[in-house]
């Protein structure tokens, strides 16, 4: 896949991760600073053995309490194991936002700038290594059985210029700010939201990179919904009903249903 350059950083337009076919996956959503929840899914995925692959649907970053936020420990640890062949992470908003230097807002507080402090009070150089394990992180995963695992979305804009490149074969047929804009609504898009997506999009998009059923995090749902072929699930930050999916990439997946027999409550 080809690799695109903007605004002097690197990003993984077309970067996807494809699982094998005999393995198990456990997808998990926003971690969002909580590092005693991610100690506990990798302890998890290292339990499962060599066959089992993890993949983390982005926002690891930006906990709400700065006394309390694990982000910088989550970034580091992650930066040990991304290199693993099968230990996975996806582009959330919150890392797109850290990466670019952009606001963005919780409760009043600009986590970035939050975040910027916490690492500065480590040295000088440990922003810059935090935005270069971030920019490792890809944009989809895909499994054999046909699950599509991404932060958030699709965005409508996304479906336009995958279709036009022929699904997942990116080719520079569109400008970078386009391809740039288009990935920033996916990782914020939201089902039903004035610039997010309604249930045709997910068909299109799952259409467009060969997939069934699709699981994301970003929207909180205290849980799981399900919204058309798509799965928004919480596997932390500010819930009690934790859930992850722990699914074989061989087993059937064309239905929701399929997929959803596979979520695991986390107590």
């Amino acid at each position: 896949m080809m690799r695109y350059t903007g605004n002097g950083n690197t990003y993984n337009y077309g970067d996807i991760i494809r699982l094998p076919d005999k393995a198990r996956v456990i997808v998990v959503s926003d971690i969002h600073g909580n590092y005693d929840d991610f100690l506990n899914y990798v302890n998890m995925w290292r339990k499962g053995g060599k066959d089992t692959h993890i993949v983390f649907l982005g926002d690891l970053i930006h906990g709400l309490d700065p006394k309390t936020d694990g982000s910088l420990d989550i970034l580091l640890d992650v930066g040990k194991l991304i290199y693993e062949n099968t230990f996975h992470v996806l582009m959330g908003n919150h890392e797109w936002y850290q990466i670019n230097d952009i606001p963005i807002y919780k409760n009043g507080v600009n986590q970035t700038e939050e975040f910027k402090k916490i690492c500065t009070s480590h040295g000088n150089l440990m922003l810059g290594l935090c935005k270069d394990i971030m920019k490792e992180f890809k944009k989809i995963a895909i499994a054999p059985n046909g699950l599509v695992m991404a932060h958030a979305g699709p965005s409508r804009r996304m479906n336009d210029i995958l279709r036009d490149m022929n699904g997942l074969t990116l080719s520079p047929i569109y400008a970078q700010s386009e391809i740039d804009e288009a990935f920033e609504q996916m990782v914020f898009a939201r089902p039903n939201d004035h610039f997010g997506y309604i249930e045709k999009d997910v068909d299109q998009f799952l259409e467009n990179v060969g997939g069934s059923i699709m699981i994301v995090g970003h929207t909180p749902v205290n849980g799981y919904r399900v919204f058309g072929k798509q799965i928004i699930m919480d596997s932390s930050f500010a819930t009690q009903n934790k859930y992850v999916l722990s699914m074989l990439t061989y087993e059937e997946c064309n239905t929701v249903d399929d997929a959803v027999k596979n979520l695991i409550k986390i107590e």
